[in-house]
């Protein structure tokens, strides 16, 4: 499916304009509604979801404490990672 979202600016980003810290050009105006298209590309089971995160579980109980790395992703069951690379790619 597309969607197509609005946010108003009292849930977005407010009344203040909002710049970029490297240049300080104002990147989104103050009091601007964010508006995003949205669409549905893949859709995964309850069942598929909730196995998933099995494997996460397992996968982060076997690499014991060290898993202070801040979410990095080696040691991913190689079907996610497959996943991730190919959404990086743009497939």
């Amino acid at each position: 499916g597309k969607y197509r979202l609005w946010i108003p600016a009292e849930l977005g980003y407010g009344p203040e304009d909002q710049r970029n810290p490297q240049t300080g050009e104002v990147a989104i105006p103050g009091g601007s509604e964010l508006t995003f298209d949205v669409e549905l590309l893949e859709f995964k089971s309850r069942a598929e979801i909730e196995a998933m995160q099995r494997q996460m579980q397992e996968m982060q109980q076997q690499g014991g404490a060290g898993g202070q790395d801040g979410g990095a992703a080696q040691g991913l069951p190689p079907e996610i990672q497959a996943q991730i690379d190919a959404q990086m790619r743009g497939q």
